[in-house]
């Protein structure tokens, strides 16, 4: 399942645009939040603290704000995925708006977010078969 909204469709959604432009990380943290994958502040907090790293934070936080709106987006059933490297790194805040846009869009059509969860089956006994005599 595709994205419904295009990449650079920002102005579709005038209120997420500007959102999304002012605070990327607010606005990925919000998409975690609708899509019951994370928790708006946590998730935006973690975010700009990954790039508090030298060097490296800001690859560390691409990456993790690419898996966050994958699993954010995957919730709503849309399987096509974010590539960290050249779309969160040169237009993170356009496709911050489109995951927004495109999971307003999913609930206003009545759409429920979808998160796997593992269920680990209860421990099981094993018993010593009856020797013959």
């Amino acid at each position: 399942n595709q994205y419904s909204e295009d990449l650079f469709g920002c102005f579709d959604d005038i209120n997420t645009c500007v959102y999304g432009f002012c605070c990327t990380p607010c606005l990925v943290g919000q998409s975690a939040e609708d899509a019951n994958v994370g928790k708006c502040f946590d998730t935006a907090c973690c975010l700009v603290a990954w790039n508090c790293i030298p060097y490296v934070g800001g690859c560390i936080s691409a990456c993790k704000t690419a898996e966050i709106m994958n699993k954010s987006a995957q919730a709503y059933g849309v399987t096509e995925s974010v590539e960290w490297c050249p779309t969160i790194m040169f237009c993170g805040a356009c496709a911050a708006c489109r995951l927004q846009r495109e999971i307003n869009k999913r609930k206003a059509a009545g759409m429920q977010p979808v998160v796997a969860v593992m269920v680990v089956p209860a421990p099981q006994q094993m018993q010593q078969a009856p020797t013959q005599k």
